[in-house]
Protein backbone atom coordinates (compact mmCIF):
# COMPACT_ATOMS: atom_id res chain seq x y z
CA UNK A 1 0.00 0.00 0.00
CA UNK A 2 1.27 3.40 -1.14
CA UNK A 3 1.87 6.03 1.82
CA UNK A 4 2.27 9.55 1.34
CA UNK A 5 3.52 12.23 4.26
CA UNK A 6 1.20 15.31 5.13
CA UNK A 7 3.16 18.49 4.51
CA UNK A 8 4.62 20.26 7.53
CA UNK A 9 3.41 17.29 9.93
CA UNK A 10 6.00 14.18 9.14
CA UNK A 11 2.85 12.05 9.55
CA UNK A 12 2.28 9.34 7.26
CA UNK A 13 -1.05 8.54 5.44
CA UNK A 14 -2.02 6.38 2.68
CA UNK A 15 -3.83 6.60 -0.84
CA UNK A 16 -6.66 5.92 0.44
CA UNK A 17 -6.68 8.34 3.52
CA UNK A 18 -5.74 10.94 0.60
CA UNK A 19 -8.71 10.26 -1.30
CA UNK A 20 -10.69 10.98 1.63
CA UNK A 21 -9.19 13.82 2.96
CA UNK A 22 -9.56 15.39 -0.60
CA UNK A 23 -13.46 14.23 -1.15
CA UNK A 24 -13.76 16.56 2.05
CA UNK A 25 -11.80 19.23 0.82
CA UNK A 26 -14.15 19.09 -2.48
CA UNK A 27 -17.38 18.81 0.02
CA UNK A 28 -15.93 21.79 2.05
CA UNK A 29 -15.25 24.32 -1.19
CA UNK A 30 -19.39 23.13 -2.34
CA UNK A 31 -20.74 24.10 0.96
CA UNK A 32 -19.00 27.88 0.76
CA UNK A 33 -19.27 27.63 -3.25
CA UNK A 34 -22.95 26.69 -3.60
CA UNK A 35 -24.67 29.89 -1.66
CA UNK A 36 -22.83 32.69 -3.34
CA UNK A 37 -23.63 31.00 -6.83
CA UNK A 38 -27.52 30.75 -5.61
CA UNK A 39 -27.35 34.43 -4.30
CA UNK A 40 -26.18 35.84 -7.85
CA UNK A 41 -28.51 33.42 -9.45
CA UNK A 42 -31.51 34.70 -7.58
CA UNK A 43 -30.65 38.12 -8.18
CA UNK A 44 -30.38 38.15 -11.63
CA UNK A 45 -32.98 40.67 -13.25
CA UNK A 46 -36.14 38.78 -14.74
CA UNK A 47 -38.22 41.00 -17.17
CA UNK A 48 -41.84 40.14 -16.92
CA UNK A 49 -41.87 39.64 -12.79
CA UNK A 50 -43.81 42.81 -12.43
CA UNK A 51 -40.75 44.34 -10.38
CA UNK A 52 -38.24 46.76 -11.64
CA UNK A 53 -34.56 45.61 -10.72
CA UNK A 54 -31.15 46.02 -11.96
CA UNK A 55 -30.59 48.01 -15.11
CA UNK A 56 -34.76 47.67 -15.76
CA UNK A 57 -36.11 51.16 -16.48
CA UNK A 58 -39.43 49.31 -15.23
CA UNK A 59 -41.16 46.22 -15.35
CA UNK A 60 -44.78 45.45 -15.76
CA UNK A 61 -46.68 47.94 -13.65
CA UNK A 62 -43.31 48.74 -11.93
CA UNK A 63 -42.92 52.08 -13.17
CA UNK A 64 -40.61 53.40 -10.45
CA UNK A 65 -42.26 55.73 -9.20
CA UNK A 66 -42.17 57.63 -12.70
CA UNK A 67 -44.86 59.30 -14.81
CA UNK A 68 -45.04 61.41 -18.03
CA UNK A 69 -44.18 64.44 -16.20
CA UNK A 70 -41.11 63.48 -14.45
CA UNK A 71 -39.79 61.73 -17.42
CA UNK A 72 -40.08 65.67 -18.71
CA UNK A 73 -43.75 65.24 -21.10
CA UNK A 74 -46.67 67.44 -20.75
CA UNK A 75 -48.30 64.65 -19.02
CA UNK A 76 -50.11 61.53 -19.98
CA UNK A 77 -50.26 57.99 -19.62
CA UNK A 78 -47.02 56.49 -18.96
CA UNK A 79 -46.38 52.57 -19.42
CA UNK A 80 -44.14 50.05 -19.41
CA UNK A 81 -42.72 48.15 -22.83
CA UNK A 82 -42.17 44.29 -22.88
CA UNK A 83 -38.74 44.67 -22.95
CA UNK A 84 -38.75 46.88 -19.61
CA UNK A 85 -38.27 49.84 -21.02
CA UNK A 86 -40.91 52.91 -20.59
CA UNK A 87 -43.46 53.47 -23.16
CA UNK A 88 -43.93 57.01 -24.27
CA UNK A 89 -46.10 56.65 -27.01
CA UNK A 90 -49.48 58.24 -25.12
CA UNK A 91 -47.30 60.71 -23.27
CA UNK A 92 -47.91 64.41 -24.11
CA UNK A 93 -45.56 66.20 -26.40
CA UNK A 94 -42.41 67.81 -24.99
CA UNK A 95 -43.55 71.37 -26.11
CA UNK A 96 -47.30 70.79 -25.44
CA UNK A 97 -48.68 74.40 -26.73
CA UNK A 98 -46.71 76.28 -29.12
CA UNK A 99 -46.99 80.05 -29.73
CA UNK A 100 -47.97 81.02 -33.22
CA UNK A 101 -46.47 84.42 -32.56
CA UNK A 102 -49.79 86.02 -34.00
CA UNK A 103 -51.89 86.15 -31.48
CA UNK A 104 -52.66 82.63 -31.40
CA UNK A 105 -51.61 79.49 -29.13
CA UNK A 106 -51.76 76.01 -30.87
CA UNK A 107 -52.37 73.16 -28.70
CA UNK A 108 -50.10 70.35 -30.43
CA UNK A 109 -51.97 67.80 -28.04
CA UNK A 110 -55.25 68.59 -29.31
CA UNK A 111 -54.87 70.36 -33.01
CA UNK A 112 -56.80 73.33 -31.75
CA UNK A 113 -56.19 77.25 -32.03
CA UNK A 114 -56.84 79.77 -29.67
CA UNK A 115 -56.71 83.24 -29.00
CA UNK A 116 -54.23 84.98 -26.79
CA UNK A 117 -55.88 87.54 -24.53
CA UNK A 118 -54.21 90.95 -23.77
CA UNK A 119 -55.09 94.33 -22.40
CA UNK A 120 -55.52 93.04 -18.52
CA UNK A 121 -55.87 96.74 -16.97
CA UNK A 122 -59.56 96.25 -15.64
CA UNK A 123 -60.85 98.41 -17.84
CA UNK A 124 -63.42 96.55 -21.10
CA UNK A 125 -62.49 98.01 -24.78
CA UNK A 126 -65.15 96.45 -26.89
CA UNK A 127 -63.24 97.74 -30.12
CA UNK A 128 -60.40 94.97 -29.27
CA UNK A 129 -61.41 91.56 -28.74
CA UNK A 130 -58.64 90.33 -27.29
CA UNK A 131 -59.06 92.22 -24.67
CA UNK A 132 -59.82 89.87 -21.49
CA UNK A 133 -61.65 92.05 -19.42
CA UNK A 134 -64.83 92.46 -21.92
CA UNK A 135 -67.89 90.45 -20.88
CA UNK A 136 -70.53 89.24 -23.06
CA UNK A 137 -73.91 87.93 -23.91
CA UNK A 138 -74.34 84.62 -25.09
CA UNK A 139 -77.70 85.16 -26.51
CA UNK A 140 -81.95 84.67 -25.89
CA UNK A 141 -82.33 88.30 -25.93
CA UNK A 142 -85.26 90.28 -27.23
CA UNK A 143 -86.14 89.41 -31.14
CA UNK A 144 -85.20 85.67 -30.54
CA UNK A 145 -86.64 83.43 -32.74
CA UNK A 146 -86.46 80.54 -30.56
CA UNK A 147 -85.74 80.02 -27.11
CA UNK A 148 -82.08 80.30 -26.21
CA UNK A 149 -81.05 81.39 -29.63
CA UNK A 150 -77.11 82.69 -29.83
CA UNK A 151 -78.21 86.19 -30.90
CA UNK A 152 -75.92 87.90 -27.83
CA UNK A 153 -72.65 89.84 -28.50
CA UNK A 154 -70.75 86.75 -27.85
CA UNK A 155 -71.77 86.34 -31.55
CA UNK A 156 -72.64 89.10 -33.05
CA UNK A 157 -69.74 91.33 -31.91
CA UNK A 158 -66.71 89.24 -30.21
CA UNK A 159 -67.22 86.78 -33.26
CA UNK A 160 -68.22 89.03 -35.53
CA UNK A 161 -64.91 91.12 -35.32
CA UNK A 162 -62.92 87.97 -35.18
CA UNK A 163 -64.06 86.45 -38.54
CA UNK A 164 -64.62 89.81 -40.06
CA UNK A 165 -62.10 91.72 -38.68
CA UNK A 166 -64.43 94.72 -38.37
CA UNK A 167 -62.90 98.26 -37.72
CA UNK A 168 -62.53 99.88 -34.22
CA UNK A 169 -65.34 102.39 -35.43
CA UNK A 170 -67.48 99.15 -36.85
CA UNK A 171 -67.77 100.77 -40.24
CA UNK A 172 -65.26 98.85 -41.96
CA UNK A 173 -64.65 95.00 -42.67
CA UNK A 174 -60.67 94.43 -42.93
CA UNK A 175 -59.01 91.48 -44.20
CA UNK A 176 -57.62 88.86 -43.81
CA UNK A 177 -59.82 87.85 -40.57
CA UNK A 178 -58.15 87.33 -37.76
CA UNK A 179 -54.54 85.56 -37.85
CA UNK A 180 -55.61 84.72 -41.57
CA UNK A 181 -58.45 82.90 -40.57
CA UNK A 182 -62.51 83.31 -40.80
CA UNK A 183 -63.88 80.32 -38.78
CA UNK A 184 -63.54 81.50 -35.38
CA UNK A 185 -65.53 79.66 -32.66
CA UNK A 186 -66.63 79.49 -29.37
CA UNK A 187 -65.24 75.95 -27.52
CA UNK A 188 -67.23 73.58 -26.35
CA UNK A 189 -67.29 73.34 -22.69
CA UNK A 190 -65.21 69.71 -22.93
CA UNK A 191 -62.56 72.07 -25.53
CA UNK A 192 -62.21 74.86 -22.58
CA UNK A 193 -61.56 71.68 -19.81
CA UNK A 194 -58.31 70.24 -21.99
CA UNK A 195 -56.40 73.61 -21.63
CA UNK A 196 -56.86 73.68 -17.82
CA UNK A 197 -54.34 72.62 -15.64
CA UNK A 198 -55.57 71.55 -12.23
CA UNK A 199 -52.06 70.47 -11.14
CA UNK A 200 -50.45 74.48 -11.75
CA UNK A 201 -49.12 75.55 -8.42
CA UNK A 202 -51.24 78.82 -9.68
CA UNK A 203 -54.17 77.12 -9.78
CA UNK A 204 -57.34 78.15 -6.84
CA UNK A 205 -54.92 81.19 -6.28
CA UNK A 206 -54.81 82.17 -9.91
CA UNK A 207 -55.78 81.18 -13.33
CA UNK A 208 -55.30 77.45 -14.20
CA UNK A 209 -54.66 77.76 -17.62
CA UNK A 210 -51.26 77.97 -19.16
CA UNK A 211 -49.53 81.85 -19.13
CA UNK A 212 -48.48 81.15 -22.84
CA UNK A 213 -52.83 82.35 -23.20
CA UNK A 214 -51.90 85.72 -21.94
CA UNK A 215 -54.16 86.92 -19.13
CA UNK A 216 -56.98 85.22 -17.94
CA UNK A 217 -60.69 86.30 -17.11
CA UNK A 218 -62.19 84.30 -13.97
CA UNK A 219 -65.27 83.08 -16.45
CA UNK A 220 -65.30 81.94 -20.08
CA UNK A 221 -68.45 80.73 -21.70
CA UNK A 222 -68.55 77.54 -23.98
CA UNK A 223 -70.73 77.55 -27.30
CA UNK A 224 -72.30 74.34 -25.27
CA UNK A 225 -75.53 74.56 -24.27
CA UNK A 226 -77.24 73.07 -20.77
CA UNK A 227 -79.90 70.65 -22.46
CA UNK A 228 -81.70 69.66 -19.54
CA UNK A 229 -84.88 70.77 -19.93
CA UNK A 230 -86.14 73.74 -19.01
CA UNK A 231 -82.61 75.18 -18.88
CA UNK A 232 -82.21 75.95 -22.74
CA UNK A 233 -81.43 79.22 -21.62
CA UNK A 234 -78.24 78.24 -19.89
CA UNK A 235 -74.59 78.36 -21.27
CA UNK A 236 -72.17 76.08 -19.77
CA UNK A 237 -68.96 77.92 -18.33
CA UNK A 238 -66.05 77.19 -16.94
CA UNK A 239 -64.03 79.21 -14.02
CA UNK A 240 -60.97 79.29 -14.82
CA UNK A 241 -59.41 79.85 -11.52
CA UNK A 242 -60.22 76.44 -10.20
CA UNK A 243 -61.68 74.89 -13.36
CA UNK A 244 -65.24 73.74 -12.16
CA UNK A 245 -68.33 74.27 -14.92
CA UNK A 246 -71.58 75.45 -14.26
CA UNK A 247 -74.81 76.78 -16.31
CA UNK A 248 -75.21 80.72 -16.81
CA UNK A 249 -78.37 81.60 -18.20
CA UNK A 250 -77.30 82.97 -21.57
CA UNK A 251 -78.33 86.59 -21.21
CA UNK A 252 -76.58 87.32 -18.84
CA UNK A 253 -73.77 89.69 -19.86
CA UNK A 254 -70.84 88.21 -17.92
CA UNK A 255 -69.63 85.96 -20.26
CA UNK A 256 -65.59 86.00 -21.13
CA UNK A 257 -64.80 84.37 -24.33
CA UNK A 258 -61.41 83.13 -25.73
CA UNK A 259 -62.11 82.10 -29.49
CA UNK A 260 -61.05 78.76 -30.91
CA UNK A 261 -60.45 76.97 -34.40
CA UNK A 262 -59.09 73.30 -35.46
CA UNK A 263 -55.45 74.23 -36.15
CA UNK A 264 -55.00 73.89 -40.02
Amino acid sequence: MEHGIIAGTGRRVSARGKVFTLALALVATAAFAGPAAAVSKSTKPVCGNNVAEGAEACDGSDLRNQTCNSLGFAGGSLSCAANCTYQTGTCLSLLRYQDNHDGTVTDLSSGLQWEQKNGADGVQDFSNPHDVDNEYTWGNLAGCPIVGCPNGTAFTDFLGRLNYNISADSTTTIWPCFAGHCDWRLPTIQELVTIMDYNSSTCHNGPCIDPIFGPSEHIYGSSSTDTLDPFATYAWIIYSWTGKTNPLPKAAKAYGLRAVRSAD
